[in-house]
């Protein structure tokens, strides 16, 4: 008997403490200080860590199978881009909602309601992670959280870990 996915309430439930966890992991900045720079400015491009490096890897199979399915908002699925800031360098920002309209892509900044001020607009060059909460409830994606599960405490990294998937990238999308 195949076990029943657990409910959208519960995995809205999953999907927001995740948010806020990963927001935390963000803001921590002797995690940050202990896995180096997310990323670096270079000549006006930037340079990927090797995370980053992954996450793009899987990048077409994760729009393939979350984004965009019938032009209309994905609300499961977030992204996290490159933004330049002239003040302080790229910085990096997660979207939700996130919606493909041929090359371009929109979606609202995490933490924020949908109001127009808070749309973002960003092309496929600025995703350098992204996430989503599949039908076991687990996260996938989150290839920066991944890495930085081994600079935070053992108990943080093991409440993070609980709702991450063994795998970053379903194994179904390669078959």
């Amino acid at each position: 008997m195949k076990p029943k996915s657990p409910n959208w309430r519960y995995r809205g439930r999953v999907a927001g403490v995740a948010f806020l966890m990963l927001a935390t992991v963000s803001a921590n900045s002797y995690a940050a200080t202990r896995s180096g720079e997310p990323f670096s400015g270079h000549g006006g491009k930037i340079a990927l860590t090797a995370q980053q490096a992954a996450a793009r890897a899987h990048l077409d199979l994760f729009l393939r199978n979350v984004v965009g399915k019938d032009q209309s908002p994905s609300s499961e699925a977030a992204v996290r881009i490159s933004v330049r800031s002239d003040a302080d360098g790229p910085r990096l920002l997660w979207v939700t909602d996130v919606f493909q309209s041929g090359s371009q892509f929109s979606g609202v900044q995490a933490g924020h309601s949908a109001n127009p001020a808070r749309i973002v607009h960003f092309e496929r060059t600025q995703i350098v992670d992204w996430s989503f909460v599949g039908s076991d409830g687990r996260m996938y994606g989150n290839y920066g959280t991944r890495l930085v599960l081994a600079t935070v405490n053992p108990t943080q990294a093991h409440q993070i870990a609980a709702i991450l998937s063994e795998n970053p990238t379903p194994r179904e999308w390669f078959q």
